[in-house]
């Protein structure tokens, strides 16, 4: 079976920052949610988790 690249993965360097944007900003998203830095970074870690089991179904661990 052909592998072809689903349009979510074409999409993907669109959505992402560069990383000094990333140093930059986080200490002050965090402050504006109310949480650390330690918890914003498993807020995003469960969300990329997340959004890898919507593209990937049929993944196994």
């Amino acid at each position: 079976m052909p592998h072809t690249v689903p349009a979510h993965q074409r999409r993907l360097p669109d959505c992402v920052y560069p990383p000094d944007w990333l140093r930059r900003e986080e200490p002050d998203a965090a402050r504006q949610t109310k949480t650390t830095l330690y918890a914003l970074m498993q807020r995003a870690g469960e969300a990329t988790y997340q959004y890898a089991c919507r593209c990937y179904p049929n993944a196994r661990r």
